[in-house]
């Protein structure tokens, strides 16, 4: 036990400054954005950002299968970790071909009949999304590397590169802001973040894998297929409802409303990168054919008593936000909003906070069709239920919805993973 204390708090440290530097980018960048842009392109830049941020967090199955695969004892050589990387980059590759077009298409359409914006923006809108689709196929092969990197237990190199990856999302996008207040080159910027953030990626990578060793293997690539359908289907669903329910609002809500609801949200949610960073570590450890249930269940009680502090210190941290600074940041028609928009998703954020590390739990332990199903369950639920909500109540039913969702998420994950502790 004092084995995994020591190096799970080695390793938890590199994972934290690797969510948490890009945490506290994001932070920094939103003041600037809107002070740059005003309201109304600081929502659509935002979106932008977030659109990036979806595959910076959701990597279509490709990490989470590299997390169980990469501890497994078939995978521990040099042979088999480097086949493993390759194939998972080439179903990477093929993916991200695929999806490219489909969000080219997809976008005129959602700027058009979905998004409340101008009508005078609306074209530079649909080719900024267009342009900002192109970045999905570099997020997807650094997804494929840093879920390897973090499989084989190598988390400073993972991280030095998340820590990159992460700030130049947030920081390109103030750069371009700054000289020009043209979405399209905003979005381009972001897509230059995403190449640059690959090759350093790639770098570490290749300090790591032999290149002789990078080898395809049919029967691997279906294994890597077959896992990474069902942990897409279910991430799609977790990440979508904490990261991209936005684009889903944005329908309901004028544009003032949006961007206070986005930033709102934006501050709070960047606490989930260090969250996630933390049961990330525990992946590898989870899905390893060599530790026995005691050890198992030793690991989860100290990885809880780690997000219990850091959730009381970011519940404290957060009220000291909504009881002084707000009132000082904004001005008066909006700080009542705020206030109350940062209370209901900071509620939703302390679910979320303790739903990561079951949820890791149970795609270490190959139960991603298990979350697809719960999560599936509750995306029909939220379709049913939250356009009327929104409808009915607006921004601030929105920040309910969200919240009430991971809850339930929270229930559900923490009833099945505590099955599967018992059984081990």
């Amino acid at each position: 036990m004092k084995r995994l204390r020591h190096s799970f708090s080695k390793d938890a440290l590199w994972s934290i400054l690797g969510g948490g530097i890009p945490a506290l980018a994001g932070l920094l960048a939103i003041p600037i954005l809107i002070h740059l842009l005003a309201v109304n392109l600081f929502a659509l830049t935002s979106l932008l950002i977030s659109f990036n941020l979806f595959f910076f967090v959701y990597d279509v199955g490709l990490a989470r299968a590299m997390h169980f695969f990469s501890s497994k004892n078939a995978y521990l050589s040099l042979e088999g970790a480097g086949s493993l990387i390759t194939s998972c980059l080439l179903v990477g590759f093929l993916i991200g071909i695929v999806l490219i077009p489909i969000f080219i298409f997809l976008s005129p359409m959602l700027v058009d009949h979905w998004l409340n914006i101008d009508v005078a923006l609306k074209a530079e809108a649909i080719l900024s999304f267009q342009l900002a689709a192109v970045g999905i196929l570099p997020a997807l092969l650094i997804n494929a590397m840093k879920g390897n990197l973090e499989g084989r237990q190598l988390f400073r190199a993972a991280n030095m590169a998340k820590m990159f990856s992460g700030v130049t999302l947030f920081g390109f996008p103030v750069i371009a802001a700054y000289f020009s207040n043209s979405l399209v080159t905003i979005a381009g910027a972001i897509v230059l973040s995403r190449v640059f953030s690959l090759l350093v990626y790639s770098k570490y990578a290749l300090w790591v894998f032999d290149c002789r060793y990078l080898k395809l293997r049919k029967e691997l690539i279906r294994k890597i297929v077959n896992y990474a359908f069902w942990a897409a289907v279910s991430g799609f669903f977790a990440t979508l409802f904490i990261y991209g329910d936005r684009f889903i609002v944005a329908g309901y809500i004028d544009a003032p409303a949006l961007a206070v609801y986005i930033a709102s949200q934006d501050v709070l949610i960047r606490y989930l990168l260090i969250l996630w960073s933390i049961a990330v570590v525990l992946a590898p450890y989870f899905a390893s054919e060599k530790v026995d249930g005691s050890s198992f269940k030793k690991a989860y009680a100290l990885a809880i008593k780690n997000i219990s502090l850091l959730t009381v210190c970011f519940v404290f941290t957060t009220l000291i936000i909504i009881a002084l600074a707000i009132p000082f940041w904004l001005t008066t028609d909006l700080v009542k909003l705020t206030q109350q928009l940062t209370a209901i998703l900071m509620v939703g954020v302390v679910f979320a906070a303790f739903a990561q590390l079951p949820l890791i739990f149970l795609y270490a332990q190959g139960k991603a069709k298990l979350l697809s199903l719960i999560l599936f369950g509750e995306g029909l639920l939220y379709l049913l239920i939250a356009p009327a909500v929104f409808a009915t109540f607006g921004v601030i039913g929105a920040a309910f919805v969200w919240s009430s969702r991971l809850l339930l998420e929270l229930l559900l994950l923490s009833y099945f993973s505590h099955r599967l502790l018992k059984i081990r």
